[in-house]
């Protein structure tokens, strides 16, 4: 397990703000580091390291301190960096956005299909899983990315609040999907090893 510390407002594992781009490239092929997105991002403004970021992964661990960013509940997470920063999100619904920037921390996260344990209560969302019950929404539950930056960069590119998702109005806008033809699901049963739909038992008809 590959662990890397967030240092605020300074730097994320190896890498440091302020770095030149010939210091911190250096510093990565010395390492043995990959390029992203395999490893870390690294971003520059004239010249100097500006962004670092690192994406999530099994074998991977990152730490602010001792809380793993990317491998607890989302919620959980906010709550803790929220004692020591305010933070601005792109969604009027703060539970749900998808990027969180903690500006005295230096510090922001990005996940993708958010979720929230009360979107179980909302009736839109309930029609979208029964709808397609394969989809495991609860990974919208944690961060996929984290990324130390300078205030700049956020000065530049300012998070613009957009409205809460509404699954009602998607849920109405999905078209009904067609019917599977019983022959491609005698396909996918022979391909698996399953019981041909509609044939019980020893092959009788119901």
């Amino acid at each position: 397990m590959e662990t890397y510390e967030v240092y605020p407002r300074a730097g994320l594992g190896p890498f440091r703000l302020g770095m030149t781009r010939e210091e911190a490239e250096k510093l990565r092929a010395r390492l043995g580091l990959p390029e992203p997105p395999d490893s870390f991002y690294l971003e520059y403004e004239e010249g100097r390291l500006s962004r670092i970021g690192l994406n999530a992964a099994e074998n991977v661990r990152i730490l602010y301190r001792g809380l793993d960013l990317i491998h607890t509940h989302a919620e959980d997470v906010i709550a803790a960096l929220s004692k020591e920063s305010g933070f601005v999100c792109d969604c009027a619904d703060h539970d749900l956005a998808d990027t969180y920037d903690f500006p005295a921390l230096g510090l922001e996260l990005w996940r993708e299909e958010p979720y929230h344990p009360k979107l179980l209560e909302e009736p839109g969302f309930q029609r979208m899983l029964a709808r397609d019950p394969f989809t495991d929404y609860r990974l919208g539950w944690y961060f996929l990315q984290v990324w130390v930056q300078t205030d700049q960069f956020r000065a530049d590119f300012p998070l613009r609040e957009c409205p809460a998702p509404d699954y009602d109005s998607w849920f109405l806008q999905q078209e009904e999907p067609e019917p599977i033809p019983p022959e491609r699901l005698a396909a996918v049963a022979k391909k698996y090893g399953l019981e041909p739909p509609g044939v019980h038992g020893r092959g009788e008809e119901p």
